[in-house]
């Protein structure tokens, strides 16, 4: 089952031999609309650039097919079609980057689907300067690329999961891996905000599906399972951060969120009476392939927490936030003859309160990276293949020498975290 516009271009990939000339006719064409689309919402920073005028070039190329040349209903159209409708329904979120990132990988599946007529051309004149012209259109794009590569977070579009319905029942088969892409697609950016308490299911699920992941490398490379089991306490350390918090939700609830419904799923699914190592190869396989999207994760609730401190949506105590000057007076009405405390206030939290847990979650990223590239190398030949892309980007990460300085200190603040929360006494004030 497809779960990224990557896979589909993938699928459309390996059907393009076995397709009929009109099924690939029909693929070409909503693949040029895609490229289109993508070029009038921009391409580079300069307008009409000739990154732009090369895509134009292969969407007008790929449209230009007869009519003939097309199977009105197929295979190959209807996943070149769910491609283009996913890209759509996130064209909100897309930069400019990740549209050129798109129009590189959607050139490189048209041409795949034209070279598979290379060495025997339609007949008609009209159809075969069609061809030739996208054989151009996207060897040309394919230099673009190599002379500009699309960015690390540019490509990540790739492997986002494909927006649409979250699965009902889901079964072993496929579900870690979809579960967790309901989870990606519910928390991000332009969804609805979460409340504290889907905050928290979030980060449950995803520290136990972390563990699950560090079980897998742990079994064959101690050292890197370790490694990836700082991951896991950092999502820990997450909840930790947001004790001080609270908007109402903590409390139970009478109706349970989707969110919540999905975290429980995941939660359900990586809890397990046993080490991961002795599940069967493709459940330890689809583990692998969830724990790639865990980074992506940990970057939708920074931004859910930056919503939080900019609309003032969370209340505090005063007495359970680091003194600030501009609340001065606050801590010093708590206080009478002999320093007993008699009375506290409720404050809503900016950034500044809550610039820890916005930290908090960049060491989860920082670890979580690591541990998916971990994860990646220890089940490569799985029977699930994992988001390529995103192990792509995962790897090029761990291969920036100032990245080894940037785990250190993830891991370093990680462990202060969940000291302090350790050694405190308990507060009956304190979010629980």
């Amino acid at each position: 089952m497809a779960t990224s516009i990557g896979d589909l271009l993938d699928m459309v990939n390996a059907r393009a031999a076995d397709a009929s000339r009109a099924e690939r006719g029909a693929a070409l064409a909503r693949l040029g609309r895609t490229l289109s689309a993508l070029r009038v919402d921009g391409l580079t920073e300069a307008v009409g650039s000739l990154h732009e005028d090369h895509v134009s070039m292969l969407a007008v190329a790929c449209q230009a097919l007869r009519p003939a040349a097309r199977a009105a209903d197929s295979r190959l159209a209807e996943l070149s079609g769910a491609a283009g409708d996913a890209v759509t329904t996130l064209r909100e979120s897309l930069t400019r980057q990740s549209r050129w990132a798109l129009a590189v990988a959607y050139a490189d599946t048209a041409l795949t689907l034209a070279k598979v007529d290379q060495f025997n051309p339609p007949t008609h004149p009209a159809d075969q300067e069609s061809l030739r012209l996208i054989h151009s259109a996207a060897q040309q794009i394919a230099r673009d690329a190599a002379l500009d590569p699309p960015t690390g977070s540019g490509s990540v579009i790739l492997d986002a999961p494909i927006p649409g319905q979250a699965v009902a029942e889901p079964i072993w088969a496929e579900g870690v891996l979809n579960a967790v892409a309901d989870l990606v697609r519910a928390t991000r950016p332009e969804s609805e905000p979460l409340t504290i308490g889907q905050t928290l299911a979030v980060t449950l699920a995803a520290e136990q599906l972390a563990v699950r992941a560090a079980e897998l490398v742990g079994s064959t490379t101690p050292v890197a399972g370790a490694r990836a089991l700082d991951a896991a306490k950092a999502w820990r350390a997450v909840r930790v951060e947001l004790r001080p918090f609270n908007d109402g939700t903590r409390r139970p609830q009478d109706y349970m969120p989707p969110v919540v419904q999905v975290a429980e799923r995941v939660h359900a699914m990586t809890t397990i009476g046993f080490h991961a190592s002795g599940l069967p190869g493709r459940q330890q396989a689809e583990i692998a392939a969830a724990a790639q999207h865990l980074p992506t994760l940990a970057i939708n609730l920074s931004r859910t927490v930056q919503q939080w401190a900019d609309g003032g949506m969370l209340l505090a105590s005063d007495r359970d936030l680091p003194p600030r000057e501009d609340r001065a007076d606050m801590h010093l009405h708590r206080y009478r003859q002999g320093g007993i405390v008699r009375m506290t206030h409720l404050v809503r939290a900016d950034g500044a309160d809550l610039a820890e847990t916005i930290a908090a979650l960049t060491d989860v990223h920082t670890l979580a990276v690591v541990a998916a590239a971990d994860v990646s190398r220890a089940t490569a030949r799985g029977p699930v293949t994992p988001p390529r892309r995103l192990v792509a980007v995962h790897q090029a990460k761990l291969a920036d020498h100032a990245h080894g300085n940037t785990v250190l200190a993830a891991q370093h603040d990680t462990y202060r975290r969940l000291r302090a929360v350790a050694s405190e006494p308990p507060s009956p004030s304190r979010g629980r």
